[in-house]
């Protein structure tokens, strides 16, 4: 699945965690995939990004233990907003047993290697392109 097109990036992703390192580690990742990266440090900058106008996010990644609101609560409010939304969720401990993730959601524990977290993200938005595709 080519990651760019002659028209510029292919994705924009808003990038949420509490550690600069890891934001820049992540954006790296990324970008060299031909991402748009959007930071953030905390749930109430992310929401505000993702609720600026005309602003477009397909992929989120966030860690759960964010300041202002948790990983989980700013996910689905993300997603209320831009419906087509793919979600990974990195955090250090494995997702409750009663949660039910979409279809196009992913939780990753910490750490991560980088072939892993290449491959997720790219089945992720395989998946958020089958869901948008079904509903066009």
């Amino acid at each position: 699945m080519p990651l760019r097109s002659s028209t510029g990036p292919l994705w924009h992703t808003l990038v949420v965690d509490r550690e600069p390192v890891v934001r820049q580690v992540l954006r790296r990742l990324l970008v060299a995939q031909g991402h748009v990266v959007l930071e953030a440090e905390s749930g109430t900058e992310a929401l505000a990004l993702a609720t600026s106008p005309l602003r477009r996010i397909d992929l989120l990644i966030t860690e759960t233990r964010l300041e202002g609101l948790a990983g989980l609560v700013l996910a689905h409010a993300i997603k209320a907003i831009h419906a087509a939304l793919a979600v990974c969720i990195v955090a250090a401990d494995a997702p409750p047993e009663s949660l039910a993730l979409p279809r196009a959601w992913a939780w990753l524990r910490k750490p991560v290697p980088v072939t892993e977290f290449d491959r997720v993200i790219a089945d992720l938005l395989r998946r958020r392109d089958e869901v948008v595709a079904e509903v066009a």
